[in-house]
C-alpha cells in the first residue's frame, strides 16, 4: 500500500496514477485504490529519495528526484534511467510538465523543454522557482515556490503573472475542463474559465496540500502527512467537461 504518506507529487494516465514521496515513487494501477514501491533504477542500482514532481506522457513517465536529477521510464514505470541530457547547471529541479507535445522542466533558474519525451533537453524560457505546471490547449499555467500564479499563452516560452486574490504558499496549479485549479499548503480554490471567481474546495482534507492530478473523471489532491485524496470532478460547482 501507500507506506510513505508525505505525498509531494502527482500524476495520472487512465488507472495508472504515480505519487511522488519524501522517500521514493508509488505506483497504483487501479485508480489510486492499491499501490506499489517503485524502484527508480540506474546502471549502478537503485536511487531513493523525495521525488516533487512527476509527469506521465502516454508510456513515457519523468520523476524529478531530489539530489538524484531527472528519471525517465519509457515502460509506464516498469524500467528506469537517467534523463539529464543538457539539464546541467540548474540546481534542484521542482515541476515537470506538458506544453503541447512538449515536456518541461522547472529548474531553479529556468525552465528546459524537450521536444523528444525527456531524451534531450535545451533551456527555453527564463522563469525560475516554478513548483508546477499545467496546460489547456496552447496555454500553460505554472505555481511558482514564491506564491504566485504564472501563465503563458504560448506553451511556455513568455510568461506573466496572474491576479490570485489569495496568499498562499508553494503554489500547485492544475487546469481541467472549465476549471483552474490553484492550491496552497493549507487550502485550495478553483474557478471558472475567466479565472475572476475563486471558490474555495479544500473540505475534507487533512495535511499540507502539495500536488493536484486529475484523469478527467477525478481530482487526486496530494497531501504531506495526509496521503492523497479525490473527489469527483463532477461534484465541483459548474464544472463542464471539455
Amino acid at each position: 500500500g501507500l507506506t510513505n504518506l508525505e505525498i509531494q507529487s502527482l500524476a495520472v494516465e487512465g488507472q495508472l496514477v504515480f505519487a511522488g514521496s519524501i522517500n521514493g515513487l508509488f505506483r497504483s494501477t487501479n485508480g489510486g485504490r492499491s499501490w506499489q514501491i517503485t524502484k527508480l533504477g540506474t546502471p549502478n542500482g537503485f536511487i531513493f529519495g523525495g521525488v516533487p514532481a512527476v509527469v506521465v506522457h502516454g508510456k513515457v513517465v519523468l520523476v524529478a528526484v531530489n539530489g538524484a536529477g531527472l528519471f525517465r521510464s519509457s515502460d509506464s514505470g516498469i524500467s528506469w534511467l537517467p534523463a539529464d541530457s543538457g539539464l546541467q547547471g540548474d540546481g534542484q529541479f521542482q515541476s515537470l510538465g506538458l506544453a503541447g507535445e512538449n515536456l518541461l522542466a522547472g529548474g531553479t533558474w529556468k525552465i528546459h523543454r524537450s521536444t523528444n519525451n525527456g531524451i534531450n533537453w535545451g533551456q527555453y524560457a527564463l522563469l525560475g522557482g516554478t513548483n508546477s505546471f499545467s496546460s489547456t490547449g496552447s496555454n500553460v499555467f505554472a505555481g511558482t515556490i514564491s506564491g504566485e500564479v504564472a501563465m503563458s499563452t504560448d506553451e511556455g516560452f513568455n510568461w506573466s503573472t496572474m491576479p490570485f486574490p489569495f496568499r498562499v504558499t508553494l503554489v500547485h496549479v492544475l487546469s481541467v475542463g472549465s476549471m483552474l485549479f490553484v492550491a496552497g499548503l493549507d487550502s485550495m480554490y478553483y474557478s471558472n474559465i475567466n479565472y475572476t471567481n475563486w471558490k474555495p474546495i479544500n473540505d475534507g482534507i487533512n495535511g499540507d496540500l502539495y500536488s493536484l492530478a486529475t484523469d478527467g473523471k477525478w481530482l487526486f489532491a496530494g497531501t504531506y502527512g495526509g496521503g492523497v485524496y479525490r473527489l469527483r470532478l463532477s461534484d465541483v460547482p459548474g464544472f463542464i467537461r471539455h
